[in-house]
């Protein structure tokens, strides 16, 4: 009997990644290629969808060939994505502009005037979410419909950039539950469209795409995409979900109170709740599993932060060379504090004009000052989370399990470490949102025969790897004053911004 395998797909911020896995979660072939976001203007994050489909081609193409398994052997295909990501489709599938990424600030304008239509606290109970630019897909839309109405007129479909992904493999429009949460048009805690509010912004209903479960089969690789794609055609694909829920099912993040860091372009602290208990200095929605939701608190600018420091003072004249540990100075940063506010700030701050700093620079101060001020940013600003999460929810945490790219940086870990005065937990597997994305394929395909089933196929994966402890005087000595200025300085110069 031929082995059966799941196929996952993941649009990240910085690329595109495919991975064939057994039915144990093994990673039988894996292929990454990186992309650029977009600035085409101030204030303007995209992605082209175009790009993105080309690139996912050349991945599928590479996968495929490395794993060296028949595509009748692949069972199913479950994808994942950043998100939110906002696009306009035409009656073809077509994108009609480039994606609108949610660190995209163009509709800062639409994101206050929802709040002269709708009370801050009404849309919040709807919605459970706040109406921020390019993290609040109506915003977008509002954007779009005041400054390319040929544009809105024109669209067959708004919604996400798996949107965008599933009508190319299977001819079906449709968007999961957990990238409807982040629309701004979605009853989180129902399930479903609001026509309260999509009458209030004179958004079309019938212009949405169908809400589906993570898990639920949308349709099938048609003839074309299998010729494209290599994949068989017939196979099914299911809805997916955004990165941090995939993320959150196969690291088993299913039960209340639950906690998971994950370390990227942005940086998110996920938290598993058995009820919509919403707190509106955290991004929420529902999870992949029904009757869980997920809240997070969510960073804009972390793993961004540190390749603009990076290619812009570090090494712009070689943006291939490796910061290495000798390169980055000693605890404190010399007395150097950056804001990492490079992209305005979601948790807790909710600003999209506050602007990145770096405050205390004197001549004595070298850019291996800046780059380690940099990641003792991101840590402030985590630190910053974690207090509400603890003073504020009343959640005890002991040791945040850490994902994603960042969590390979040994001497950040520690730093998170050493300023959250939490234990971080590195595991021996780090692709969790592209396995999470796998394993809905599974569960839509009655491979698996639920959602705990499929966790408990993987949990081998998650062997710690390594524990980095805190040091309580590393903290006292170097970190606590730091950390005071830090959060001053925001409201400092907030008026400035």
């Amino acid at each position: 009997m031929k082995k059966e395998y799941l196929l996952g797909i993941d649009v990240g911020t910085t690329g595109i990644k495919v991975g064939i896995f057994s039915k144990k979660g093994q990673l039988e072939s894996f292929t990454a290629i990186p992309h650029m976001i977009l600035h085409p203007k101030s204030n303007y994050c995209e992605v082209s969808l175009t790009v993105q489909w080309n690139k996912l081609l050349q991945c599928l193409s590479t996968a495929l060939q490395k794993a060296q398994v028949s595509p009748e052997q692949i069972k199913c295909l479950g994808i994942t994505t950043l998100c939110p990501v906002f696009i306009a489709l035409d009656d073809k599938g077509e994108p009609l502009h480039n994606g609108i990424a949610y660190s995209d600030r163009r509709s800062v304008t639409q994101a206050k005037q929802i709040y002269e239509i709708i009370s801050r606290g009404d849309f919040f109970d709807i919605t459970g979410n706040r109406a921020a630019p390019g993290v609040c897909s109506l915003s977008s839309m509002l954007w779009i419909k005041k400054n390319k109405p040929e544009i809105f007129g024109k669209a067959n479909i708004f919604g996400h950039i798996g949107t965008f992904f599933l009508h190319k493999l299977t001819g079906n429009f449709a968007i999961d539950w957990t990238n409807a949460s982040f629309t701004g048009i979605y009853n989180t805690k129902k399930n479903i469209w609001s026509k309260e509010l999509c009458a209030l912004f004179g958004i079309p209903i019938e212009k949405l795409p169908v809400i589906k479960e993570p898990t639920a089969i949308v349709g099938r690789i048609t003839e074309k995409a299998s010729k494209q794609t290599g994949l068989k055609e017939g196979m099914p694909v299911v809805a997916g979900a955004a990165d941090s829920s995939c993320s959150a099912l196969a690291l088993g993040v299913t039960e209340d109170n639950q906690i998971f860091q994950t370390s990227g372009g942005s940086e998110v602290t996920t938290i598993c709740s058995d009820t919509p208990r919403f707190d509106n200095r955290f991004s929420n929605r529902s999870h992949v599993i029904p009757g869980k939701w997920l809240f997070h608190g969510a960073m804009v600018s972390s793993g961004t932060s540190i390749r603009w420091v990076h290619d812009n003072i570090f090494y712009p004249e070689n943006k291939y060379r490796k910061i290495r540990e000798k390169d980055i100075s000693s605890p404190g940063a010399n007395g150097t504090i950056f804001l990492p506010y490079l992209s305005g700030e979601r948790t807790p701050k909710w600003d999209p004009y506050a602007k990145g700093v770096f405050w205390g620079l004197s001549l004595e101060n070298t850019r291996s000052d800046m780059i380690r001020a940099v990641l003792e940013g991101v840590a402030y600003g985590m630190r910053e989370i974690m207090e509400i999460v603890e003073k504020d929810l009343h959640i005890q945490v002991d040791e945040i399990g850490i994902v994603g790219g960042g969590a390979k940086n040994e001497l950040w870990n520690q730093i998170k470490a050493d300023i959250i005065q939490k234990r971080i937990v590195k595991y021996q597997f780090h692709e969790t949102a592209l396995l999470g994305a796998a394993l809905l394929g599974g569960i839509g395909v009655n491979i698996f025969n639920h959602y705990q089933d499929a966790v408990e196929s993987v949990a081998d994966l998650f062997s710690i790897k390594k524990i980095y402890i805190p040091n309580p005087k590393k903290f006292s000595e170097h970190y606590h004053r730091n950390y005071e200025i830090y959060q001053s300085l925001y409201e400092a110069i907030k008026d400035i911004h």
